[in-house]
């Protein structure tokens, strides 16, 4: 994937003692060096699976993690880098990003909690590539409901996020956003929450997100089903789908500044950009004739010689659910992604008839020879 890093491996004495001293924000660690050895030599294979995740194809270099958007491991174990979000590093970073820790100090505790429990040198390969855990065995951790700050969730999404007021409330009122809330170290934090159903009204999955400024936190609940994500449910046959809840919320404020009516079609997640949501919502809506599919823009890093993984993922689904006999359109943002449209003041762009794929701007055989985790 061409990305380089620097991971520590062999330290100098002069390292170890930066390390020591300065990794923290300049504050004296309360980790010894030969923790801080450990924590940077943990195998990030090894907290990524005592998080939940699953592996799937993978390369010469790299090892392609399932269902997260470009999110790839390099096979040494000591590094990652996730495209959608335009980020990498190492192990610290890892935890940081997918593990729910806000600070170093969180995120070594929760690794050298895992070494304690998953040894390096226990770890075969093979098994964890296969490893998967069956949908009925996963258990699935609703938040907790934060019931102090819902005004806080609400001021965010429409100042910060550019919501529209009416989206927001509408959303409140079904249940589908709301405020929660956790305690760690004894501080409590609150986050927006996505929520999606299934067809008996149960909630089967959830995304949080950070209302803090200074915080880009964002991960799944522990145990969501991601064949129910976060879902705006319309009445007429078109469904309009996204990567991220924040971007369907978004798209409906855009149509609405746009005159149209944001209630009638349906408007999806898929939590990242495998189509298991929506072949699960198509099953049980046998009413959808048309499809827009509105992945992220991701721009094509420099040097990394990867594509822009959302575009790429929207003209396959394109072609694929075509020849099923849906009327396919691609909606493209102009920016990474329809909060940043939103946010930036922009209109919704026209939505693109799927025909062929110069029209479109695509090359098929690129397309085809690229593989999307299901």
């Amino acid at each position: 994937m061409g990305t380089a890093f620097h991971f520590p491996g062999k330290w100098t004495k002069r390292e170890e003692r930066v390390a020591f001293l300065f990794l923290i924000g300049g504050k004296v660690a309360r980790f010894t060096q030969e923790e801080l050895k450990q924590i940077y030599n943990t195998d990030i294979f090894s907290v990524a699976v005592s998080l939940g995740f699953e592996f799937g194809t993978k390369d010469s270099s790299w090892t392609k993690v399932k269902d997260h958007g470009g999110l790839y491991i390099n096979n040494s174990g000591k590094g990652f880098y996730c495209h959608s979000r335009g980020f990498g590093g190492n192990v610290v970073d890892f935890v940081k990003e997918f593990g729910g820790a806000r600070t170093f100090s969180e995120a070594a505790n929760i690794i050298l909690g895992e070494r304690d429990s998953v040894r390096n040198a226990d770890l075969d390969f093979s098994k964890l590539l296969a490893k998967k855990i069956p949908d009925n065995e996963r258990v699935f951790e609703k938040p907790d409901i934060d019931t102090e700050n819902g005004k806080r969730v609400f001021a965010y999404l429409i100042k910060t996020r550019k919501i529209d007021a009416e989206i927001v409330t509408e959303c409140f009122k079904r249940k589908i956003i709301f405020a929660a809330r956790s305690e760690v170290n004894g501080k409590t934090f609150t986050y927006a929450a996505f929520a999606g159903y299934d067809p008996k009204g149960e909630m089967r999955h959830c995304f949080l997100r950070s209302v803090y400024t200074n915080s880009s936190f964002k991960q799944d609940c522990i145990g969501s089903d991601k064949n129910y994500p976060f879902k705006i449910l319309g009445s007429s046959n078109k469904v309009y789908v996204f990567e991220a809840a924040i971007d369907a919320v978004s798209h409906a404020s855009m149509s609405k500044a746009k005159g149209q009516n944001w209630r009638e079609d349906t408007r999806m997640a898929l939590a990242g950009t495998s189509n298991k949501a929506l072949e699960t919502f198509l099953k049980e809506n046998n009413r959808i004739k048309e499809i827009v599919f509105c992945l992220d823009n991701d721009m094509e890093l420099e040097g990394s010689g990867e594509w822009n993984i959302g575009q790429t993922a929207a003209r396959k689904y394109a072609k694929e659910y075509k020849a099923l006999g849906y009327k396919t359109y691609i909606q493209k943002p102009f920016c990474k992604d329809f909060n940043e449209d939103l946010t930036e003041g922009m209109s919704l762009s026209d939505e693109a008839e799927y025909a062929a794929g110069d029209e479109l701007g695509c090359d098929l055989e690129q397309e085809d020879s690229f593989e999307l985790e299901m």
